[in-house]
């Protein structure tokens, strides 16, 4: 069955592609301070985004998790 109804993800992105093409170059016009405020929303939203989809990429690929362990730590040394 064919969905036609956008996913939670896909509505998102769109209002957030809608705030950044549109209404940010608007506020820029007539209130830059709200402009620069919703410009820090979509960077935090953006952040929030990458890191709920790799925690869902971890989630589902548990071999990658126990790859990751063997990498080296900031310091340089292995993890436990």
């Amino acid at each position: 069955m064919a969905q036609d109804r956008p996913t939670q993800a896909e509505l998102l992105a769109a209002v957030a592609d809608f705030l950044r093409d549109e209404a940010v170059p608007a506020l820029d016009k007539t209130a830059p301070g709200l402009a620069f405020q919703l410009r820090q929303f979509l960077a935090d939203h953006r952040v929030v985004q990458a890191l709920a989809e790799a925690f869902l990429y971890l989630k589902h690929n548990p071999a990658f998790v126990q790859l990751l362990r063997f990498l080296p730590t900031a310091n340089g040394g292995h993890p436990q």
